[in-house]
Parts: C-alpha cells; sequence; structure tokens
C-alpha cells in the first residue's frame, strides 16, 4: 500500500541509518507517494517492483525461540526445533525464507554462545540440508559490528562467516572458544561450530546477528532445528526468527510475480564443496502441474569475481503416474538437449518474461552465459573437473566481465508433465559449487500452457 504524504516524506526513525527524508520538489499541498516516479528515481527502484513500508523495515517473524543465561558447562542442549505449518508459522508455508539468529551478550566476555548442526527439513520431499560448518561458511552470513537497537534488521554490513576469533562477529571454530570461561571445546557435529565472539570493550550489551542460505519451506511443512550451548557465567539471550525473502533489485523486498513463473522452487548460495556435487536437489512435488507444458528455468546472479563457476548436470524427470513409472534424465552426453541461455546481463530485476535473446547453449567457454563443457571449468580455484553423470554438464562462465552480480538465465527445451502424475513425481539435478565467490542459484517452473 503507498504511503501519501504532503510536502516533505520522512520514513523511519530519528536515528541515522534509520530514517529516510524526501523532499520530492513539488508543491506543499501537492500529495505524493511511495511509488510515484521522483520517489523511485531517488531510490534507483524502478518497475516492476512496487515499493511498500516493509522495504524499509525488513520482515522477520516474531521471535519463534528464545533462549537465556548458562545451560550447561559441559554439554550441548541438542535437537531445538520448531516446525513451519503450525498454526503460529502457517503464513510462512511456501515462501522463501532464511532462518536468522539474533544475540545480545551478557556484560562480560564469558558469554559465547554456540551454534551447530542446524538442520532443515522440506517437508515435501523430506529431504534434509545439514549445516554443521566443518571449515566452511556454507552461504552463511554475519553481522560486523555492534548492532545494537536495529530492531528492525536494517542492517547491510554483512558478511561470509570465517575460521576465527574476530570480536563482535560470529566464527567458525574448532576445539574450545579463546576465552576462559566460556564455550564448550567441542562439537555437537563434526568438528567445527559457529559461535559469537563476546570479548568486547565495555560491559554494555552487544547485538549479534546472524542469517542462513535463503531455503524454500514447503506447503506440506517444513521444520528446522539446531544444537546450541550455553556455558558462560554472563550468556545472554538469543533469539530465533524467519525471514520472508522478497526481492527489490535483488536484496530482498517487494517484487511482482512474473505471471509465466513459479515462485522459487529452489534457492542455493555460497560453495558448496571445492570436490563433491550436491546430488538431487529437488523441485518439490510436481503435481500441481500434471498435464502442463513447461520448462525448467535456472537464474543465476554470479558473485563478486571469476570464481563463481557454477555446475547443472543430471536432471532427472521422475514420473510416478497411475499407469507405471517413468524417469527421463538429461546428462548432456550428446548435446545441449535443447537447453537455451541467455547471452547478456539482463539485470537481476528484469522478468523472466520480458527476456529476449536466448540462444543454444554452445560447447565453449563464453563468459557470460551458460556453456556445455567437460573436465574442469578454464578458470582456477572455481568449477569442479568432472562432470555428475558422464562426461559433459553446464555452467555458467563468470570470467570477463560476468562479475559481479550479473544475471544469467537457462531454461530446458518444453516438455508435458503427465496428467496422471501421483503426488511423489519430481524433478531433481545435480549441483557443483565450488569456488570462494559462488554466487545465487534459483530454479523455477516456466508454465507455458
Amino acid at each position: 500500500m503507498g504511503l501519501n504524504a504532503a510536502g516533505s516524506l520522512s520514513i523511519g526513525g530519528n536515528t541515522v541509518g534509520e530514517s529516510i527524508n524526501l523532499e520530492l520538489g513539488l508543491a506543499a499541498d501537492r500529495p505524493s507517494n511511495l511509488n510515484e516516479y521522483p520517489f523511485r528515481y531517488f531510490v534507483g527502484i524502478d518497475e516492476p517492483n512496487e515499493i511498500a513500508l516493509s522495504d524499509f523495515y525488513g520482515p522477520l517473524s516474531p521471535p519463534i525461540i528464545t533462549r537465556t543465561g548458562q545451560y550447561s558447562t559441559t554439554s550441548w542442549e541438542t535437537g531445538i526445533a520448531f516446525t513451519i505449518n503450525n498454526s503460529n508459522l502457517s503464513e510462512y508455508q511456501q515462501k522463501t525464507c532464511r532462518l536468522v539468529f539474533k544475540y545480545v551478550r551478557g556484560t562480560s566476555f564469558t558469554g559465547d554462545i554456540q551454534i551447530d548442526n542446524v538442520k532443515i527439513l522440506d517437508g515435501a520431499t523430506f529431504t534434509i540440508t545439514t549445516y554443521s560448518f566443518e571449515n566452511n561458511a556454507e552461504g552463511w552470513e554475519t553481522t560486523t559490528l555492534d548492532n545494537t537497537g536495529k530492531e528492525y534488521y536494517q542492517i547491510t554490513d554483512w558478511t561470509t562467516l570465517a575460521t576465527g576469533t574476530t570480536a563482535q562477529r560470529w566464527n567458525m571454530r574448532t576445539g574450545g572458544t579463546p576465552s576462559s570461561s566460556t564455550g564448550l571445546s567441542f562439537a555437537t557435529d563434526g568438528s567445527y561450530y559457529v559461535y559469537a565472539e563476546t570479548s568486547v570493550s565495555g560491559s554494555s550489551p552487544t547485538t549479534f546477528w546472524l542469517r542462513s542460505p535463503q531455503f524454500n519451506t514447503s506447503l506440506f511443512g517444513s521444520a528446522v532445528s539446531f544444537d546450541f550451548a550455553r556455558y558462560g557465567a554472563t550468556i545472554g539471550t538469543l533469539e530465533v526468527f524467519l525471514e520472508v525473502i522478497r526481492t527489490r533489485r535483488g536484496t530482498e523486498y517487494g517484487r511482482k510475480a512474473d505471471p509465466n513463473l513459479s515462485p522459487p522452487l529452489v534457492t542455493r548460495t555460497g560453495q558448496y564443496s571445492t570436490t563433491d556435487w550436491e546430488n538431487n536437489i529437488s523441485l518439490g512435488n510436481i503435481s500441481a502441474y500434471a498435464g502442463r507444458t513447461v520448462r525448467i528455468v535456472f537464474k543465476y546472479i554470479s558473485g563478486t569475481s571469476f570464481t563463481g563457476d557454477i555446475q547443472i548436470d543430471d536432471i532427472r524427470l521422475a514420473y510416478n503416474t497411475s499407469t507405471g513409472s517413468t524417469l527421463t534424465f538429461i546428462s548432456f552426453e550428446s548435446g545441449n538437449d535443447g537447453w537455451e541461455t541467455t547471452t547478456t546481463d539482463v539485470g537481476r530485476d528484469t522478468l523472466y518474461s520480458n527476456i529476449t535473446g536466448w540462444t543454444s547453449v554452445p560447447t565453449a567457454t563464453t563468459e557470460l552465459r551458460w556453456n556445455r563443457r567437460s573436465g574442469a571449468t578454464p578458470s582456477g580455484s572455481t568449477g569442479l573437473n568432472s562432470a555428475s553423470n558422464g562426461s559433459f554438464y553446464l555452467y555458467a562462465e563468470t570470467s570477463g566481465s560476468a562479475f559481479p552480480e550479473k544475471t544469467m538465465w537457462l531454461r530446458s527445451a518444453q516438455f508435458t508433465i503427465p496428467a496422471n502424475i501421483l503426488s511423489s513425481s519430481v524433478i531433481t539435478f545435480d549441483c557443483g559449487r565450488y569456488g570462494a565467490t559462488i554466487g545465487t542459484l534459483e530454479a523455477y517452473l516456466h508454465i507455458v500452457s
């Protein structure tokens, strides 16, 4: 809903960094609207995006879990969990979300809390994504400074988790935390965990934020669990939230839906492994699309450097039907199998329906597009050395002008999903994410007819 105001427009509070004040240059009695051109021009938000107050106050759920004070000097609290299909969280079903941890430390350095073994269950496919932080940030991010008072999640100073002991942020760590009398000396899953380093000057509260990669919640319910260690005389308060992802210029707010594209069915961000493919990533239950002609569509936004080559292979269409089961493999061994790529940066906000200039995926290494390839990608320190199935795969070439934050789309040939499929029918694919600056991949279905 637009906000009308006469003359100057003020959004937010009185604190620096929390207020937008704008004189549109119109007559004092002339009403102005957030979606009017002068305001759009000022903040750099073009169509098809709608501006609303939630663009300036990020949409966090109410606190779902709260923990305060010391739990144990020797043990982890394991299996802290919540489901997203109960009555209190039903509005977060079928959304793209992040898991967000907010920690306000106590009055001293003996407030190091630890998190490990985070699990996110997709209720449609019963697949579990596990984060155990084994010297790998896995797409998680931390704030870098004291963020006390940032109640509306208006935080821009995010950075990828790193292994270390840096104060005023979350770190990955093995063994004990560096301060005495706080932090357990072992992980609950593997060797690494993440922890908040509370050795900061002064005794006033300090706020740390930690957030997960984006994930999609299911109509059939999703669940989140994690393990938590609270050893220290001045442990503060941890709150756990869900953040609903919206898209404003690819950040996180207010985008109109593309009429021909499903919601994002899969989202992946950041490096997964330097040696292994992530296999059998599911687009979820596709029975809602029975009898429809569709395409599989991938949108990739590159990271900050050339080490962002992401790979796709071994796409499987598993149809369970009333007359029997069928399985189709696409592994790009004999050609590009009808797949098409964009050839220029179309911008992260361009609607899929408005994109022109598609071309067949070439067997090449051309920057700023998807290519068919065997062996390793041409750049060092990015791209796995072999396909997931057979010899060939498709990958996004992020060298040259293909970073930062350049958008590359990939789509399959059209195919028709059988009308008599059962609820266990799925589309899956394998993904290679090796590179320090892997960006964000989203998977959709394009509903052709």
